[in-house]
């Protein structure tokens, strides 16, 4: 249920009388989406398990999720301000994993471990929201078949709406190796699959962020879309691919908004197999760039 608006334009007039039966009705999660703490007082007013909002220095409330303040940050880097949509889908993300994903467990098996096992499964999300951020999906096969040739399963993961382009990879690959359970899995047990997987492959999602939390060892495949030193997932064990084309950070969600042929995202398979590669041979975090 959303707060009804101010009765002038400036949201910091609206008091907690203002909210009406919304202040009666408990509810499991309050958001404040406003990246300024001006209306940060009105989640105190709400009966709420849940309290998430961005950081703010103007506020005292204690929120249970709490979002650094991206966007001052980047522009005192000279960069872009973080459009709705981005902060919007950060904030959802963050709440859905604070309140659903389970602790880290202490006794997952190490790399190290997992790679005396007979069989290993590498966890591949090759989808995402904005096709800015996409991979071709032959090189997502041809990596695929090159894994399995080094006796690896492949598990490919991903919600209803990633479902299509996990399809087309999975049938074009042996039916023995690999599972396609995009749109099967809630958001922990996609968690898990990850985390018992010796290393994770994706693009700029949610779950490249949700990878990194887990410890596990994982390449993001990052576009010219958002700059990585604002927004690559932070793990003991990540590494991120880029084409360093000097069009980025463009902020562009649509193919038509390209103007330079998706240069950042022509990453070459042997590129990314040979990070895959030293990814499982050995740990660290870094960043490995093409020349544009």
């Amino acid at each position: 249920m959303g707060i009804p608006p101010p009765r002038s334009d400036n949201p910091a007039l609206l008091e907690p009388s203002d909210l009406g039966a919304i202040r009666q009705s408990p509810f499991d999660v309050a958001i404040d989406l406003r990246h300024d703490g001006d209306t940060r007082h009105l989640l105190d007013a709400v009966q709420a398990r849940y309290r998430v909002g961005y950081a703010s220095r103007h506020s005292t409330l204690q929120l249970d999720v709490e979002l650094p303040e991206l966007e001052k940050s980047a522009r005192r880097r000279g960069k872009q301000g973080i459009s709705n949509r981005a902060r919007l889908s950060l904030l959802v993300e963050a709440a859905i994993q604070s309140i659903q994903v389970p602790a880290a467990r202490t006794d997952r098996p190490t790399l190290a471990a997992k790679r005396r096992q007979a069989r290993q499964t590498i966890a591949i999300a090759p989808s995402a929201r904005s096709p800015i951020k996409m991979w071709r999906t032959d090189r997502w096969i041809a990596l695929c078949h090159r894994l399995i040739a080094a006796d690896f399963a492949i598990v490919l993961v991903g919600d209803a709406g990633d479902r299509e382009t996990c399809d087309a990879i999975a049938h074009g690959l042996p039916a023995a190796s690999v599972v396609n359970r995009a749109g099967e899995m809630t958001l922990p047990e996609v968690t898990a699959a990850i985390s018992d997987s010796a290393l994770f492959i994706g693009l700029d999602t949610g779950l490249a962020h949700i990878a990194s939390s887990t410890g596990s060892a994982a390449l993001v495949l990052f576009s010219g879309h958002a700059d990585p030193q604002v927004w690559a997932p932070d793990g003991p064990d990540v590494g991120i691919l880029r084409n360093d084309v000097p069009c980025a950070p463009c902020h562009a969600t649509r193919m038509e908004q390209c103007l330079f042929d998706h240069r950042c995202m022509d990453l070459p398979l042997d590129f990314v197999w040979e990070a895959a590669s030293a990814r499982l041979g050995q740990s660290g975090s870094g960043q490995r760039r093409l020349a544009s």
